[in-house]
């Protein structure tokens, strides 16, 4: 289930895409949700993938994200940009009994809360701007 193309798993090797969904059936089906899939080559933050773990759903995504941290923090699947390595998350993450999955899914909404709150975010920019404007010690939010 990638949030903004629903799939539907027909079996255990068979999906279909129905296409993009909106409003109040967006929020149906992701609360029904058990897996997120965002592969991209070039993809600057991925606001699909930080709204699935939002929602406790864990991710499967590519190296052309910059979310390493959904591997780390056991919230999901970091995987190759290639089918052979997104085939291989997909069979695991199918494999994956249910409840470690919604353990996944709690864990990936802690990694959110925690790192992409609005007030830590709000934080960060205002430490980030004082170190531009006065110089001093990068600020560890800063990576250059």
């Amino acid at each position: 289930f990638e949030i903004y193309r629903q799939t539907i798993r027909l079996t255990k090797n068979e999906f279909r895409f129905l296409g993009a969904l909106e409003g109040e059936e967006k929020r149906r089906r992701i609360a029904r949700a058990e897996l997120a899939i965002q592969p991209s080559h070039t993809e600057n933050f991925g606001l699909a993938i930080a709204e699935a773990l939002m929602n406790e759903i864990p991710v499967i995504t590519t190296r052309g994200t910059p979310w390493s941290e959904i591997a780390k923090q056991k919230c999901g699947w970091w995987t190759s940009i290639t089918v052979d390595g997104i085939a291989r998350a997909l069979a695991e993450a199918t494999n994956t009994p249910r409840e470690s999955l919604f353990e996944m899914g709690k864990r990936g909404r802690r990694l959110v809360v925690g790192n992409y709150s609005w007030d830590r975010v709000g934080r960060q920019f205002g430490v980030s701007l004082q170190w531009m404007l006065h110089g001093g010690d990068r600020p560890d939010c800063v990576r250059v």
